[in-house]
């Protein structure tokens, strides 16, 4: 009888529980930040950035050591993971930014993060149908809050408001990533046991 399943190494398994919990961490206290002071640039800039080199690291380093999914991916992830690196990075470099660029070039991150999660679930054939359903749904949902911080323009929603758009969206990557790490093996189909 074969034990053989499709999972993580601990030491990547660890670092999801990390980079989930830490970006996590970073939205709850830009929402603290945001609901204490009207504002939110500089203040809540080098955190959106911070989260967002967060998020676009775990791609990267998905892209380069998750051997569970198939080559093509793999590569997709590292790709986008690359693309969104700078966009982070700019978030915490240029302190000129307004409010609306500084939505704007996050908004961007976040819909490409969402549509990696789309094609994932309709393309990774190895995952279980359930959580495909959910990948999909969650990729979706980033995308609905990335076009509509694009779209809507103020006064029509306040900057504030769509900050919090965009913070859901961060805090929902960070709970991916965590369950990612939790469920571990569950979320693919195993090969069957040979008896």
């Amino acid at each position: 009888m074969s034990d053989f399943k499709v999972k993580l190494p601990l030491w990547l398994r660890i670092l999801y529980y990390i980079f989930g919990i830490a970006t996590i961490g970073f939205a709850v206290v830009i929402i603290i930040n945001a609901l204490i002071s009207t504002p939110f640039i500089p203040n809540n800039n080098l955190l959106l950035g911070i989260a967002i080199i967060l998020i676009s690291s775990v791609r990267i380093i998905n892209g380069i050591f998750d051997k569970r999914h198939d080559k093509w991916f793999r590569t997709f992830n590292l790709l986008i993971g690359l693309l969104v690196l700078p966009i982070g990075i700019i978030a915490i470099v240029v302190t000129t930014l307004t409010s609306n660029m500084l939505l704007a070039i996050l908004a961007l991150a976040i819909l490409l993060l969402g549509i990696v999660s789309i094609v994932n679930g309709f393309e990774d054939k190895n995952k279980v149908n359930v959580y495909k359903i959910v990948i999909i749904i969650y990729g979706f949902i980033l995308v609905a809050l990335a076009a509509a911080v694009l779209i809507i323009e103020p006064p029509t929603v306040s900057d504030q408001n769509l900050l919090m758009m965009l913070v859901v969206a961060i805090l929902l990557l960070g709970l991916r990533r965590l369950m990612e790490g939790i469920l571990n093996h569950r979320i693919f189909k195993q090969p069957q046991v040979q008896t």
